[in-house]
């Protein structure tokens, strides 16, 4: 029979990159930078952490184009671009809803060691990975303050340099007005000494300083004022030169640690991203085997008998089978694939498979001989019933379904037998809606009242849990 199981799980979707490995340096760096470049948004954008469908492909979106009205639109959580806020206040099934999981069982709560160890690990990675890229956004931005700073420095200094020019120029212009006014004075002096000294002056700067030697003093201490404020205002420009330069060299430096800092970040971001798929490969491995504390299920088991009842309704529409009806079933005949030890793995599968007793007319048996050879029940002689439903193989033989799309149909894999049992018990009560309908469909399975009160017992508590 045709694979059902198309009718009962998610569409995958897909938004972690492939792993792309790396090994030299160099290689690794160029990649990490360019990674960050595409996947680090602004500190400021924390709105990037959610998707529409517009702007993440998934399957069926040639479908749903042309809708218009945003009817079909689905928010996708890229776990990558959340902030550690933002961790906080979402849940595993939010970040990691298993495709291969039924719908709603990919997000029922559960526990394990291994499954609770593996939720931590990834939910610390990705914390790992908010925080280094809020570090390297503020270390974006540090690098850029500090470089905006040191061009501010750069044209100080450059200012400096021309007025310190300017002023050298003016005190060079009065000290040498100071020399000529000093010789000037002395000329007027009248002495041997003076006359010798001026010989080759200017004679009208001579002539204007012997007319009137108290103008040339006043000039000079004029002069003598303007040179004292040009010296102060000098060593003032030397002293903002130097501290400024020292904080181009601090800068310098600075920038330097800072570009380190962004390399290191740059890295560190992309190694915590690479883990991510395996880490996300962890979770889901171990989820399936975590146990569904309310109802002491393990996730797989919960996830057979909600896909059987899925599936069951595109084979008998109306019908009405729920999967607490068929976990009500399993309780009964195998405590849910764990008769004697045994226990379903994360395929679905009773290992070791589970054997009922001969039924060969002994404790309150009815007496069925062999009706497939021993292929099932590993019994050539008498019927047993086998797995964790416990078909008898001549039942199975026109009962049995294959739900997991393995190509088989086998009767100790869960799936398969879920579905089986669906399938039979809408086939022999019509419909199970109601308590009689339920119970019509039970006691075809075991011609029993007493096994039906026990089975009904257990599927109505069960049926208490919703998710």
């Amino acid at each position: 029979m045709k694979s059902l199981r198309a009718c009962f799980v998610r569409p995958a979707v897909s938004v972690v990159a492939p792993v792309v490995g790396v090994a030299r340096l160099s290689v690794l760096l160029v990649v990490a930078l360019a990674m960050v470049a595409a996947v680090v948004p602004s500190v400021a954008g924390a709105d990037a952490s959610i998707l529409s469908a517009q702007d993440v492909e998934t399957p069926g979106d040639a479908e749903s184009e042309g809708a218009g009205d945003g009817a079909g639109e689905v928010l996708i959580l890229r776990p990558e671009f959340l902030s550690v806020e933002q961790l906080d206040n979402v849940t595993i099934g939010d970040l990691i809803p298993d495709p291969t999981l039924s719908v709603g069982v990919d997000r029922v709560a559960a526990s394990s060691p291994q499954y609770d160890a593996a939720v931590d690990a990834y939910f610390n990675q990705l914390r790992t990975i908010a925080t280094a890229r809020v570090s390297l956004a503020n270390a974006k931005d540090t690098l850029e303050m500090m470089r905006t700073s040191r061009e501010e420095v750069r044209d100080r200094l450059a200012q400096r340099r021309r007025d310190r020019r300017m002023l050298v120029r003016e005190l060079d212009r009065i000290e040498n007005h100071l020399r000529e006014m000093a010789l000037a004075q002395y000329v007027s002096s009248g002495t041997t000494q003076a006359h010798t000294a001026l010989q080759g002056l200017d004679p009208a700067m001579i002539a204007t300083a012997g007319r009137s030697i108290q103008l040339i003093e006043e000039a000079g201490e004029v002069q003598l004022e303007n040179q004292a404020v040009i010296e102060k205002s000098l060593s003032g420009l030397d002293i903002d030169h130097a501290r400024d330069e020292i904080k181009q060299a601090k800068l310098a430096e600075s920038i330097t640690a800072t570009q380190n800092d962004i390399e290191d970040w740059s890295i560190a971001l992309f190694e915590s991203s690479v883990v991510l798929p395996e880490l996300e490969s962890s979770v889901k491995e171990h989820r399936v085997l975590a146990i569904v504390e309310e109802l002491g299920l393990p996730v797989v088991v919960l996830d057979a008998y909600n896909a059987a009842a899925i599936a069951s309704e595109v084979l008998h529409p109306g019908c009405g089978v729920q999967w607490w009806m068929l976990a009500g079933i399993g309780k009964v005949e195998s405590g849910h694939g764990t008769f004697k030890g045994s226990a379903v793995d994360a395929v679905g599968l009773t290992m070791p498979e589970i054997i009922g007793i001969p039924l060969n007319g002994n404790a309150d048996t009815a007496i069925i001989g062999d009706t497939d050879g021993g292929v099932l029940d590993r019994d050539p002689v008498f019927d047993r019933a086998v797995g964790p439903m416990q078909f008898i193989p001549s039942t199975w033989a026109g009962n049995g379904l294959d739900a997991n799309g393995d190509g088989v149909a086998n009767p100790h894999n869960l799936y398969d037998a879920a579905l089986s049992s669906a399938h039979y018990l809408c086939r022999t009560a019509g419909q199970v809606t109601t308590t009689e309908g339920l119970r019509r469909g039970y006691f075809a399975y075991n011609h029993r009242d007493s096994y039906v009160n026990k089975v009904l017992g257990f599927a109505l508590e069960y049926q208490k849990f919703v998710f």
